[in-house]
């Protein structure tokens, strides 16, 4: 029966002696195995020790670790205890090792994968995961925890993953019979032909070898021979019985009451073992007396000690462990013992709940006894512990999620601060049309969710009123009326300018005043215009231009052909509206209308700015600048400088769109214009951020904000809030984000504007999700569904489905993400948007791979690529290419992962795209690093990948240059050798490759012709 055992903290090694398992002087059988191992992990690989239990995975990890400490100038090793299968908890080992509170106040998983992996990029040690119990959390880790350095995991099963398999054996006959010996105590040659039997008998099964061995060692009553006439073989073993137990069961008899009652409190511990102390408490017996009782099975290789924190902790083999909690098991005493255990792990931390030392070193025992008391519902005990733990500075919020939960059941305050639901939402008023802004899907390498909501765009300037045409005479009976109008339009009220217009072209009529009828139509096309009744305003310009031809009135006919464009545009009929600005521009010109001429050379650039067209609209944004400096139009001239800033921040030209957007501040403050202010502000402050800059972005941005806010003008506050919000959050200034996010939604509630209510609240979540608050995090976007499904909102809805998804994905509920996963896909099938079903069928290929359900993964990420090819979209051709290769790669299916990747960079250097171009160079040379021939390109493709990350993410460049060191390293080695290594190709002779072949799609010989054969478990054979 297998019994599951809860792992002590994770320890750092700077020297042999620290090791947990002390290897033996003479290292029997094993000299070419460790030589091959730590020549892998010498070229920065990964390798899994798989075998049986006993077989002597954890002995051969500790002896290299040891070699590591001591051949590498100042080399550390970090052990960790992997028997658990949270992520969390193993960074939490890693900055326990180190005592890094960075990493263990991380305030959010993410953050705190980051800053563990920054610290081990700094001190670069050798890692071990010994005994890990989880290919899915081994697999996480690796990949984004510590990509590029050494790692050695050690596991009964060779499970699935990026690193190289090598299967530890049992040893050869030889090597058995000379570790017989050395364990013995035996002289050579005595009992030879016993010894040999005996070794037969067992298998040559290490652990076996050593526990026979001592028993002899020990019991003078016991000879090699006695122990073959004793022990069966393996074919006349019962059911799922093992030699190891029946060695076992032998040396129990052979114990003394304190040893064997030593033995028994340990098969009721969930660590395996604990500090002499707690084990005495438990047992209630004198100190010494489990002291000694422990050196005595020390001896008998029963037992070993481990230092952590700066006590010594007991522990067992896991067979050991294992046979222990049978025999509590078999007399039906289990759950006795570990009730006791319990009350035990209760009592110690209420005594030791200041001494962090202390907590470390019975850390599993703590972990154990609170998932027991849940289990037993002894809510009292739960409380006392994680009370006392909450104290200490080991809490966690992203690694023990176990303790988060146990203490949020018994009201822990601490828990209960973090997990403060959001107030309930206020009675939402009717509905009010707004335009979607909402985050743009991820690319589905991960499930889809916005890394941070996208900010409204800085808004254009507000109208101004339209100047009152040339001649108008001054008797005209409906002038007044008209003035009215003009005049609630500059309050924002285009409604009543409706009326005073509607009442104007009455008279205009009645008096048959044609001219003024042209003119009284253009404004009622503007009030339209701004109360978004664009077909009402495109009938008035029409008429308007119409009746302005009969009567002559050029300038009134090219003001509602200007209008006319704009509300083109606003309708999304951008070839109209673009014609119309064509007719315009030279009727302008001729009536000599430059005010309105300036603007609509900035309405026609942002139309080609629509259409892609970026070069041409910034010859039309010069234009416009150059009539409104002309004319001395301060708002024009604004609006030309900022547009011309967007075309270079979309171009990611950032320090030439400052310069304009800072031109156009220039302009805002010689006249006083607070609402220009703000757009530049803003604007500023918008590309500040996309720069990298966050801090400088915050210092405009809250400029804009206090503007909006002095202006009383909500709507835009409202924007400026929900952006501050995200740069806060980009910075890890939670607490103000949630602030502005609260804000936010308040402010969108006050509109009646439910679409912006609902996407706030996505956004809201993610920066609980960062925290590590899931639950609060899955209410919110809940909410944003039900409300994004009562405006029909559809498209919103999916998205907001994914990032539910996305949140159960945390919580490693994927079975869960996949019930939301499935109906954004149905959204995006039914919308026949097909970018939204790439991204959900992309976040359906990551939730089938967290469960191991390789080929539905595949299935799905190649739909997805193939939905990318028929739109034309190479960006998302690349990223779903990738997701392929990198499903290829786990699966061991190398031809498929190099095929795959090879074609997302030939897409990359198409597309210039750098950040893709390092991407699949870094996997690329990772991939051909295991292939001697190919070691040179290798290297070639990861100096190109450390270079380009190195001008825009040193984050990853650091990870890459760990990764091309490694590389270097072994080809220098490699090249002494002798060893027939081909030339590499240079990055220009790739690019050139890249840009002359005639698709930048895989080809079906690049990819294989069809997905693996996989009926439930991913195939094993990975290669090395």
């Amino acid at each position: 029966m297998m019994h599951k055992s809860y792992p002590f903290i994770g320890h750092l090694i700077t020297k042999p002696d620290a090791l947990p398992v002390t290897p033996p002087d003479a290292f029997l059988g094993r000299d070419e195995l460790r030589a091959e191992v730590e020549h892998r992990l010498d070229a920065g690989e990964v390798v899994l020790l798989h075998g049986l239990d006993g077989v002597g995975k954890t002995t051969l990890a500790s002896a290299i670790a040891g070699m590591w400490t001591v051949h590498e100038s100042g080399g550390k090793a970090v052990w960790i205890n992997a028997n658990d299968d949270d992520l969390g908890m193993l960074c939490d080992q890693i900055g326990q090792a180190f005592g890094s509170r960075a990493v263990i106040d991380a305030p959010s998983p993410q953050v705190q994968i980051d800053r563990t992996r920054a610290l081990l990029d700094a001190q670069e040690p050798v890692i071990v995961l010994d005994n890990a119990a989880s290919a899915q959390a081994a697999r996480e880790f690796v990949r984004r925890v510590v990509s590029g350095l050494p790692v050695l995991i050690t596991a009964r099963d060779q499970l699935p993953g990026p690193w190289t398999p090598v299967l530890v054996k049992p040893l050869s006959r030889q090597a058995a019979v000379s570790l017989f010996y050395q364990q013995s105590g035996l002289t050579p040659n005595d009992h030879i032909n016993d010894i040999v039997a005996l070794c037969s008998r067992i298998e040559d099964h290490p652990l076996s070898i050593v526990l026979a061995a001592r028993l002899v060692a020990l019991d003078q009553k016991i000879t090699p021979g006695v122990l073959v006439g004793a022990l069966p073989s393996q074919y006349n073993l019962p059911p799922g019985a093992s030699l190891v137990q029946t060695i076992l069961r032998v040396i129990f008899k052979r114990l003394s009451s304190v040893e064997q009652a030593v033995l028994m409190v340990l098969g009721g511990t969930f660590a395996g073992g604990g500090t002499p102390g707690f084990l005495a408490s438990i047992a209630d017996l004198d100190h010494a007396y489990i002291e000694r009782a422990v050196n005595r099975m020390q001896a008998r290789g029963l037992l070993h000690t481990v230092k952590v924190g700066g006590y010594s902790c007991v522990t067992a083999h896991k067979l050991v462990y294992e046979f222990a909690c049978d025999l509590l098991d078999s007399g039906g005493r289990l759950a006795e013992a570990r009730t006791r255990t319990v009350r035990a792990v209760a009592d110690y931390t209420t005594e030791h709940g200041s001494d962090d030392a202390a907590l470390r070193a019975e850390w599993g025992n703590i972990l154990g006894a609170l998932d027991q008391a849940t289990e037993d519902s002894d809510a009292k005990a739960i409380s006392v512990i994680a009370e006392s733990v909450a104290n200490s500075n080991l809490l966690s919020i992203n690694g023990h999620t176990r303790l988060h939960e146990q203490m949020a059941v018994v009201g822990s305050a601490r828990l209960e601060a973090l997990a403060e639901a959001p107030p309930e939402p206020e009675p939402e008023p009717e509905p009010k049309s707004t335009p979607p802004v909402h985050a743009a899907p991820t690319q589905p390498a991960v499930p889809t969710r916005p890394a941070a909501p996208t900010p409204v765009p800085p808004l254009p300037p507000e109208p101004a009123p339209t100047p009152t045409l040339p001649d108008e005479p001054d008797d005209w009976p409906g002038r007044e009326l008209v003035e009215q109008g003009d005049a609630r339009m500059a309050d924002g009220d285009p409604a009543s300018a409706i009326e005073f217009y509607a009442q104007a072209m009455q008279i205009a009529q009645q008096t048959h005043n044609a001219r003024m009828m042209g003119r009284t139509l253009v404004k009622l096309g503007q009030a339209s215009d701004l109360a978004g009744e664009y077909e009402d305003a495109a009938q008035s310009y029409r008429q308007a231009m119409q009746i302005a031809q009969q009567a002559h009135d050029a300038p009134a006919q090219c003001e509602a052909l200007a209008c006319l464009g704009a509300t083109f545009m606003a309708m999304g009929h951008l070839d109209r509206a673009m014609s119309a600005y064509e007719r315009a521009i030279p009727a302008l010109e001729a009536t000599g209308q430059a005010a309105l001429l300036a603007r609509t050379y900035n309405n026609y650039g942002s139309a080609l700015v629509e259409q892609g067209e970026l070069e041409q609209a910034l010859e039309k944004y010069d234009m416009a600048l150059k009539v409104a400096r002309t004319v001395g139009d301060p708002i024009s001239e604004c609006d030309a400088l900022i547009y011309t800033g967007d075309v270079y921040r979309q171009d990611r030209q950032y320090a030439q769109a400052i310069e304009f957007y800072d031109q156009a501040l220039a302009v805002a403050g010689q006249v006083e214009d607070w609402r220009l202010q703000e757009q530049a502000h803003g604007a500023i402050g918008v590309a500040l951020f996309e720069q990298g800059n966050a801090e400088s972005a915050v210092v405009s941005l809250e400029k804009a904000h206090a503007i909006s806010r002095e202006l009383d003008a909500p709507e835009r506050e409202r924007d400026w809030t929900g952006y501050l919000a995200q740069v806060y959050a980009g910075l890890g200034r939670y607490d103000e984000a949630l602030e502005s996010y609260n804000r936010a939604i308040a402010l969108a509630r006050e509109a009646g504007d439910r679409y912006g209510e609902a996407t706030y609240l996505n956004d809201l979540a993610l920066v609980l999700t960062w925290r590590g608050e899931r639950q609060q995090a899955i209410a919110l976007y809940e909410r944003a569904i039900e409300i994004a499904r009562e405006i029909q909102a559809h498209g919103d809805e999916a998205i907001f489905l994914s990032n539910l998804g996305m949140a159960h994905m945390d919580l490693g509920k994927a079975q869960i993400a996949l019930e939301y996963f499935r109906p954004a896909l149905a959204i995006g099938q039914d919308l026949n948007d097909r970018i939204q079903q790439a991204n959900a069928l992309g976040n359906m290929g990551v939730a089938y791979g967290a469960l191991g359900q390789w080929s539905d993964a595949l299935e799905c990420h190649t739909q997805a690529l193939e939905i990318a090819r028929e739109t034309g979209n190479l960006y998302e051709q690349s990223n779903h290419l990738g997701n392929l290769g990198r499903i290829y790669q786990l699966l061991g299916e190398r031809a498929g992962a190099v095929g795959a990747f090879r074609s997302a960079l030939d897409i990359a250097y198409r597309l210039g795209d750098e950040e893709g171009k390092a991407a699949w160079l870094y996997h690329l040379g990772t991939l051909l690093m295991d292939e001697v021939p190919q070691l040179a390109e290798a290297v070639s493709m990861l100096e190109e990948s450390y270079e380009t990350r190195l001008a825009g993410n040193h984050h990853l460049a650091q990870e890459t240059e760990r990764r091309l060191k490694r590389a270097q390293k072994r080809l220098q080695r490699l090249q002494k050798m002798g060893a027939a290594i081909a030339p590499a190709s240079t990055p220009a002779q790739r690019q050139q490759a890249a840009l002359a072949s005639e698709s930048a799609s895989a080809s079906a010989s690049d990819m294989p012709s069809s997905l693996p054969e996989m009926p439930g478990e991913p195939p094993v054979d990975l290669p090395r």
